[in-house]
């Protein structure tokens, strides 16, 4: 066993200051650093890992008159391991990490906070042939509450909500489990995947019904919860077909699909969360050749009537896509690129945002553009 380490450390200072009236309304400040140690570990043909350190600190401050949050200076620290095992046909892994997180707060009251969180997984996966493998995973987790989930109270103009934190909340606590199925050949790749978690303190944010400042007033809580879902994902290669102008085009049919059911544990009525989205689907189809790839696409989204009050529920929609990409130079990795999004013009709202009913998805949209790799 040779341990490799790896280190990283990155340095952000940003700035805005956004204009009302020709003043300076609200001066935003974003300042920190995040450092990262990794020791790569090689057990033979058998195991290998990763043990590491993180740290990271952010200064945090808005002055004006939308500083929906106090200036606060977050630290983060967390130690952690990982191990994967190929036991013949068996693989397994666990995973550990424990995370410091605090909070100094520059208000008064003085609402300082830290947290201590644990998190542990376990997995085991099967090779059932040389095409298939089925695997399960469990784990439990435990997140410290953010800087705005804690200490909002105020305006926030881009979601277009009065928010309010909530300086008690404690650490969010899940426990879930993941199944995997993965069949793949040549010609043919399906990837299906369920969950299932429970939480503990499951942080979100609602609609309370009340206005500030003509705003709808949304206070971050924590109740029980459940979410439950699936994804699956499916691609076939229909075949080469030889051109004398544009040599071999490679076809691919491919499509998704996914589900997600969030809902609050012991609540007598009404028992939905919030921004849960909806069924949705795609189905795509794709020409690949050294000369050009395009691609055309439906997308799908459910109705979503699974709300909470104060809540409006969102309609269904389908959108064509199409993308065309050009290699017209003997380096491939120069590229003009057309890409056009629903190009039916579809009305859209897209059921996890804060501003549905009041801005759609954007309609028929065209971008041109070109792409250089090194």
């Amino acid at each position: 066993m040779v341990p490799q380490s790896q280190a990283a450390l990155c340095y952000a200072d940003y700035e805005h200051a956004e204009i009302e009236g020709g003043e300076i309304g609200t001066v935003f400040s974003n300042k920190g650093w995040e450092g990262r140690l990794d020791l790569a570990e090689k057990g033979g043909e058998t195991w290998k890992g990763s043990t590491g350190f993180q740290m990271r600190r952010r200064d945090f401050s808005a002055i004006g008159d939308e500083a929906f949050v106090p200036s606060t200076v977050s630290t983060q620290m967390g130690v952690y391991t990982v191990k994967d095992f190929t036991l013949g046909r068996w693989q397994l892994d666990v995973g550990g990490r424990y995370e410091h997180t605090k909070y100094e707060v520059d208000a008064t009251p003085n609402d300082d906070r830290s947290f201590d969180g644990f998190s542990l997984s376990a997995g085991a996966g099967y090779d059932l042939g040389e095409d298939t493998f089925v695997g399960v995973s469990v784990f439990r987790t435990e997140r410290a509450p953010s800087t705005e989930e804690l200490y909002s109270n105020g305006p926030h103009l881009a979601t277009s909500a009065f928010e309010l934190g909530d300086n008690t909340l404690g650490l969010e606590t899940a426990l879930g489990i993941e199944a995997t199925f993965n069949y793949s050949t040549e010609e043919f790749s399906f990837v299906l995947n369920g969950f299932m978690t429970d939480y503990d303190d499951f942080i979100y944010e609602r609609a309370t019904g009340d206005e500030e400042d003509g705003l709808e007033v949304f206070a971050f809580t924590a109740q029980d919860a459940r979410l439950y879902g699936f994804e699956a994902k499916a691609e076939f290669h229909a075949g080469t077909y030889a051109t004398e102008t544009f040599g071999d085009i490679d076809l691919h049919l491919d499509a998704q699909a996914d589900m997600v059911r969030a809902k609050l544990k012991d609540v007598a009525g009404n028992d939905n969360l919030p921004r849960i989205p909806p069924f949705s689907a795609l189905i795509g189809v794709e020409a690949r050749a050294d000369l050009f790839d395009i691609r055309t696409e439906l997308e799908y989204e459910a109705e979503q009537n699974r709300i909470t009050a104060h809540e409006l529920p969102t309609d269904d929609y389908l959108i064509w896509n199409a993308y065309l990409t050009l290699r017209p130079f003997d380096n491939k990795d120069l590229a003009f690129e057309v890409r056009g999004n629903n190009l039916g013009n579809v009305e859209a709202r897209q059921h996890t945002s804060f501003l549905k009913d009041l801005v759609p998805l954007p309609g028929r949209n065209v971008k041109f553009s070109f792409r250089a790799a090194f």
